[in-house]
């Protein structure tokens, strides 16, 4: 359906997107760079849609306010993360991680390093992977605490194209 613009002060560009497997609107503000989109079941005009997000300015107002401002890094400096996730990992198990995370306190930066490697075992997020979490770094809900708190707020920095 692709981006309008719901109008107000600023206007906020809408990105629209139909999903015949919605069975209802839904909005959703990126935690990363804010970006607004509404999806939209099958059988909802653009009309309807639009009207819905207008109702809910409000709302997305509210929650495009609170965001943490983003920083535009200038030219000359290192770019190439645009990832939200500590540390993707190659088929050959070379572990590769965020330059963001040195943003991080050093306890956090232990407690991905231990996530990546239990992943070299467990492919998944189960018992036993979590068990492997805890046989390498101890208890570790503070740090992943600290991650689904403040993670966002690590792609708060830009790069210019």
């Amino acid at each position: 359906m692709g981006v309008r613009t719901l109008p107000g002060n600023p206007d906020i560009a809408l990105k629209l997107r139909k999903n015949a497997r919605a069975r209802r609107m839904t909005l959703r503000i990126s935690r990363i760079d804010g970006s607004v989109t509404l999806t939209v079941p099958r059988g909802v005009s653009e009309r309807e849609a639009l009207a819905f997000a207008e109702e809910k300015q409000n709302w997305v107002r509210g929650h495009l306010a609170r965001q943490e401002t983003q920083q535009v890094v200038a030219p000359g400096m290192p770019q190439r993360d645009t990832r939200p996730r500590g540390g993707p990992r190659s088929s050959a198990g070379a572990l590769m991680y965020s330059w963001r995370l040195v943003l991080a306190p050093r306890s956090v930066l232990s407690y991905v390093a231990a996530h990546e490697v239990a992943h070299l075992v467990e492919m998944n997020h189960s018992t036993a992977f979590w068990q492997v979490v805890h046989r390498l770094y101890g208890p570790h809900d503070k740090e992943r605490a600290w991650l689904r708190r403040e993670g966002p707020n690590l792609h708060r920095f830009r790069f210019e194209a």
